[in-house]
């Protein structure tokens, strides 16, 4: 009932009452711990509201507003946006992207592995120092965990997992035709239809998300990870995505008990044998297991890529980077770069990646920025490229508001962990199957050895 009573009282506050007690501790830290940025830094950018401005606009609209300040600023290729106690700074431009790559061991990805075990899966000091980088004194099993993943997304592995996703598309395919006529929610069944698909070819027959409360969990969860990072009473600040994680983690812990490892795919063997052979306890492996999925779901280029500072660094011989600050990477500034992308790079072009029209190198960073590259690229291609083709040759679609023209629907920018920014309203369709294809009986067939394909990567 307290927790209950507190919560509401939470929601109730209005922005000025809520931000209150955040600003006097900011304010506090500010005065202890305030940095002057040193001239050799990247530029500055400063809030319009001093002190408080940048954390403002990031509790509003998650990471999308470091691509807004990249735009507003297309001649800064690299920025200084100085939080109190958390420094970061923001690439925008292609040209520096091999220079993160030649200093990957001293701006890392890694701690955000831990970031991500502590605070956004809840686990236990034991466990997250097992899972912390050996040179901060961990064990390394997140590391071991990565390097087990790669090679079970390639090969057989991934042909195994292909043949169940494809066969759990058609299912949810098939069954359009129902919806003929009557409007629905196209952003919401696509969710549906691919968080299945794809969960089921990684966790087997009992796998979790089968069940509708449990992906309603998961999508409470995902929402919420801005208010747990803090990880300041999260039953109570974020209290929905706490109770969805916990139901996750209660969710997981009944699959391993009941064998569910036994038919399910190589990755999920490989990731439990990394985790559990290195001292990481069931329980603790079922929290990961709730946060990991969100890497999972990606539909639209978008976020950013985050690095961490290890030491004080001069970076491509220019900028001075402090030990301790945080390197954003947005990917909409780098995906509509001119310098890369030339005069279209606003517009969609079917034939820019044929090797007829040749780039420069660091513009595309869909899959991350070498050498912390998605392990499950490839299958996360062969989904939507299958899930496309699908959808396109069976089927018309239209829109339900306005039959003649589409229209971008209103996004939800305030997700801090969405690598997809997903539609803030429903996104109604008219479905008609096509008339051309009335009697056909559909099908997918995976190919041996095929399932890779010639992705670019940042």
């Amino acid at each position: 009932m307290l927790v209950d009573t507190l919560q509401s009282w939470f929601n109730s506050l209005s922005l000025p009452q809520a931000l209150l007690p955040s600003v006097l501790i900011v304010l506090s830290l500010w005065i202890l711990s305030r940095n002057k940025v040193d001239p050799r830094e990247p530029p500055e950018i400063k809030p319009a509201i001093p002190v408080v401005g940048h954390i403002i606009n990031l509790v509003r609209n998650g990471l999308s507003y470091y691509t807004k300040l990249s735009f507003a600023n297309p001649d800064l290729p690299i920025f200084t946006i100085n939080i109190p106690g958390a420094k970061s700074y923001v690439i925008t431009s292609p040209s520096l992207m091999s220079a993160v790559q030649r200093n990957s061991r001293n701006i890392s990805f890694d701690p955000f592995l831990d970031v991500a075990a502590s605070r956004i899966a809840g686990c236990s000091p034991a466990a997250c120092h097992a899972l912390m980088e050996k040179r901060r004194g961990g064990l390394g099993v997140n590391q071991l965990m990565v390097e087990a993943m790669h090679p079970t997304l390639l090969g057989e592995g991934l042909d195994g997992m292909n043949e169940t996703m494809v066969k759990g598309l058609k299912s949810w395919i098939d069954d359009l035709s129902h919806c003929e006529q009557t409007p629905f929610d196209l952003y919401e069944w696509c969710k549906e239809a691919m968080t299945v698909a794809s969960s089921d070819s990684v966790w087997g027959p009992l796998n979790p998300y089968k069940d509708k409360f449990i992906r309603d969990c998961f999508w409470d969860f995902e929402g919420g990870v801005g208010k747990l990072i803090p990880k300041v009473a999260p039953h109570i600040i974020a209290r929905k995505a706490w109770k969805g994680r916990e139901a996750l983690v209660g969710a997981f812990l009944d699959f391993y008990k009941a064998d569910g490892l036994k038919n399910a795919s190589m990755l999920t063997h490989a990731r439990y044998k990394a985790h559990i052979s290195n001292g990481i306890s069931l329980e603790e492996f079922a929290r990961i297991e709730a946060s990991l999925g969100l890497e999972s779901l990606r539909f639209r280029a978008s976020g950013a890529s985050t690095r961490f500072v290890y030491e004080d660094m001069m970076f491509d011989d220019k900028y001075l980077l402090r030990a301790g600050s945080i390197v954003y990477i947005p990917v909409q500034p780098v995906h509509s770069h001119a310098d890369v992308w030339s005069h279209s790079s606003s517009e969609f072009v079917p034939d820019r990646f044929l090797k007829s029209n040749p780039r420069k190198l660091g513009g595309f960073l869909g899959f991350g920025v070498s050498p912390s590259i998605c392990p499950g690229r490839h299958f996360a291609s062969g989904e939507i490229i299958s899930f496309a083709a699908a959808m396109i040759l069976r089927f018309d679609l239209s829109p339900a508001k306005s039959p003649s023209s589409w229209a971008e629907p209103k996004l939800n920018l305030s997700s801090v962990v969405a690598s997809a920014i997903p539609p803030g309203e429903p996104f109604l369709v008219n479905l008609t199957p096509r008339a051309e294809f009335a009697d056909f009986d559909w099908d997918f067939r995976v190919t041996k050895g095929k399932g890779q394909f010639a992705l670019v990567i940042g």
